[in-house]
């Protein structure tokens, strides 16, 4: 994984190998590039 922060509003970037995850907290998810699967849970 490679990682910046970005922009005066600051977003991280984060650019991801096959077969990498990320984790992200409700809501702060701001794009995605097309070819991601998204798992969605409840934290239930």
């Amino acid at each position: 994984m490679k990682y910046s922060i970005e922009g005066d509003y600051p977003i991280l970037r984060c650019i991801l190998n096959r077969g990498e995850t990320i984790k992200t907290s409700a809501g702060s998810m701001s794009w995605m590039t097309d070819g991601f699967d998204v798992e969605v849970t409840s934290g239930v």
